[in-house]
């Protein structure tokens, strides 16, 4: 995981040709043709990317990795300071000292934003310390849904 994005999903990468470059596990559907979603077969976290909704070959600007609380630390991609799902906001602040805190728009969660150049790496807090999302974006703040 990095500022551009989530191994081979980048932010402002062509959604069609990533999509077919990725093992046959991850999944599209017409109800939601802008976003694409896989699921570890534990089931202990998941990943999706999401393009501009504005046009068909609309860039990714997305891509996100996440678990659901109980939140298992340790799964999912990491940044090369080895921070990811399950990561506390003592580590984030640790490798980031500047990273900004926000809150959800919807809910209760909380986020520890990392600019980057374009880009933001969003760590999402939905009820407790430890990091339940991960989110590489160019859009402002991590959206609460990708498809609704």
């Amino acid at each position: 995981m990095t500022e551009t994005g989530i191994g081979p999903i980048e932010a402002g990468g062509d959604f069609t040709a990533t999509l077919s470059e990725l093992p046959e596990s991850w999944m599209n559907d017409d109800n939601c043709s802008w976003t694409a979603w896989w699921n570890a077969e534990d089931q202990s976290y998941s990943m999706n990317f999401v393009r501009g909704t504005e046009s068909d070959d609309a860039p990714i600007v997305l891509a996100s990795a996440s678990a659901a609380d109980p939140v298992t630390p340790g799964v999912g991609p990491r940044t090369t300071e080895g921070l990811g799902i399950g990561s506390t906001r003592d580590e984030v602040r640790a490798q980031y000292p500047d990273a900004a805190e926000g809150e959800a728009p919807i809910g209760d969660g909380t986020w520890l934003s990392v600019p980057g150049d374009g880009t933001t790496i969003f760590f999402e807090y939905y009820t407790g310390d430890q990091a339940n999302a991960v989110t590489v974006t160019t859009l402002d703040e991590p959206p609460y849904e990708m498809c609704g």
